[in-house]
């Protein structure tokens, strides 16, 4: 919090955004579950996410996602 309240101080011009190594890592720690063969390639997709920066890739990854989960 006080890293952020600094940041805040020092630079309020800059907009706020999530770390994406941050995020990876909490994808990987919460679908930790998806340990089978079958499903490595799904927990890749979700943990990799956030590294994507095509937008089309994005949008068919999260579908491919949902699809699989249902």
């Amino acid at each position: 919090m006080a890293l952020c309240a600094a940041i805040n101080n020092e630079y309020p011009s800059v907009e706020h955004r999530l770390c994406s190594w941050h995020v990876a890592r909490n994808l990987h720690v919460h679908f930790r579950y998806l340990q089978s063969a079958d499903q490595e390639e799904l927990k890749s997709k979700i943990v990799n996410l956030p590294f994507v920066e095509n937008l089309g890739v994005f949008e068919e990854n999260i579908q491919e996602i949902i699809e699989k989960k249902s």
